[in-house]
């Protein structure tokens, strides 16, 4: 349990304190190489998904910046959409 916690911490301190794409790649690998060592079935789904979204996960080195806001935005739409399924015209939705 202590190792998931030490590894949390050090892929959380990558994004904090690296602001260089070419340095979190280095980090981000090292730190890969880890958590495969830690054996962890979790984790190894984890790192699945962090090998497909390899290039966007990087590109947040560059500008440091998430879409975090619009899949906010998304989500609150969606429940809006959710909430008013059944109107028969858009001027009743808009309403």
């Amino acid at each position: 349990m202590r190792t998931l916690y030490l590894l949390k911490e050090e892929f959380r301190s990558i994004f904090e304190k690296i602001d260089c794409r070419e340095k979190a790649t280095k980090f981000l690998s090292a730190w890969i190489l880890k958590t495969q060592y830690a054996g962890n079935k979790y984790l190894s789904k984890f790192l699945a998904t962090l090998n497909n979204w390899w290039d966007e996960i990087l590109d947040y080195f560059i500008e440091n910046t998430t879409n975090g806001f619009v899949e906010g935005l998304n989500g609150a739409i969606r429940n809006i959409t959710r909430a008013d399924f059944g109107y028969r015209n858009f001027v009743n939705f808009k309403l």
